[in-house]
Formats: C-alpha cells, sequence, structure tokens
C-alpha cells in the first residue's frame, strides 16, 4: 500500500486532485486506521479551498494519530482561512507543543502563522505605512 500512496502522492504534487482522492479514498477503506491517507484527503480538500471537508478529514488524521504535527498545521491553517482565530492558534499551539527539538518544517510553519495571528495589527500597520512611502 505504501507504493500505492506514493503513487498518489505524486498525484497530489502534480495537481491532479481527483486522482489523487480517489487513490487516498481506497487506502482509507482498506486501512481506515492509517491515520496518512485521511491527512492526505485533508490537504486534497484544502489546495480545492473545500474548507469544510479538509476539516473532516484532518479531524479523522487526528482521530487516529494525535501527535501528527501536518494535520494540526494544516487543520490550523483551515480554521484561519475560516475566520476561526482561536481554533486555528490553538492547533498551531499543538503543532508546536510536540516539535520537541524544533526542527519539524511543519511545525515551523505553524510558529509563523501564529506569530502573523498575534501581530496581524502590527504587520497591517506596517504594510500601510510602507505602501504609502511609494
Amino acid at each position: 500500500m505504501h507504493d500505492i500512496a506514493e503513487i498518489g502522492y505524486g498525484y497530489f504534487k502534480d495537481t491532479h486532485y481527483d486522482k489523487a482522492e480517489q487513490i487516498f479514498k481506497g487506502l482509507a477503506v482498506l486501512d481506515p486506521d492509517h491515520y496518512y491517507y485521511r491527512q492526505m484527503l485533508g490537504a486534497i480538500f484544502q489546495k480545492r479551498n473545500q474548507l469544510e471537508d479538509a476539516e473532516a478529514h484532518y479531524n479523522d488524521a487526528l482521530a487516529r494519530n494525535k501527535d501528527d504535527v501536518v494535520s494540526y498545521t494544516n487543520r490550523g491553517e483551515v480554521y484561519l482561512r475560516m475566520g476561526r482565530l482561536d481554533q486555528a492558534v490553538a492547533d498551531f499551539d499543538e503543532a508546536i507543543r510536540r516539535d520537541k527539538d524544533e526542527k519539524n518544517k511543519w511545525a515551523a510553519r505553524a510558529r509563523q502563522l501564529k506569530f502573523r495571528i498575534e501581530h496581524r495589527d502590527e504587520l497591517v500597520g506596517q504594510a500601510g505605512k510602507k505602501k504609502g512611502k511609494e
């Protein structure tokens, strides 16, 4: 099944989301306890901007693996795009908390997105100042 998942990931990377979805849905049926297939379905729906579906798949992934930093980060980004900032920050905090060595690229993304939320007023003000100088 690992080889099939690699093919599905290749389709995902090449933006062939329909083919990737078919593969990961099939894998999720064959191995219903494997979190990665649901994580990938979340990513597919997130790329399509189908945020509620993406959230549901990330929820499923996290129900199967509470330490899945990728799903916490991506679900947090989904919440951010939905305007659910408190939930976004909570997910980013979970991703960061699980990165004890501070080497995980997904936790680093969570840190960046959390920083943007916490400093959004300052960042908007700085962008306005730069725009005014042009």
